[in-house]
């Protein structure tokens, strides 16, 4: 006969925005006999990812890929190349990796400004 552990932890949220189903009510799941209430697994990896960047120094943690493009662009700005050249240069070194790339375009407003 096999004996299996299973090991589950309860852990508190606060009840405010929990993920809701079709119906609009809070998902839900019987557990030991009782029902409480379901966290979404992106709403825990939210969550920690929160508590690292407050408690944690920016340089030893790491940043979401998604906004790395914004991240060169913004450091060559800071070099003195005007906006829309390091958008552009940006979209230029990625595509020549093969990357796809979705950077918001310099606005007419922030031109003017």
């Amino acid at each position: 006969m096999t004996l299996v552990v299973d090991i589950h932890a309860l852990q508190s949220v606060p009840p405010s925005l929990i993920n809701r189903d079709d119906t609009g009510a809070p998902k839900s799941a019987i557990f030991g006999g009782v029902a409480r209430q379901r966290v979404s697994s992106q709403s825990w990896k939210r969550a920690i990812r929160r508590y690292f960047e407050e408690n944690f120094d920016a340089e030893t943690i790491g940043d979401r890929s998604r906004r790395l493009p914004e991240k060169i662009a913004k450091l060559l700005e800071e070099k003195g190349v005007d906006q829309a050249e390091a958008v552009a240069r940006v979209e230029s070194l990625f595509k020549q990796a093969g990357i796809k790339v979705a950077m918001d375009k310099p606005s007419k407003k922030n031109e003017e400004a």
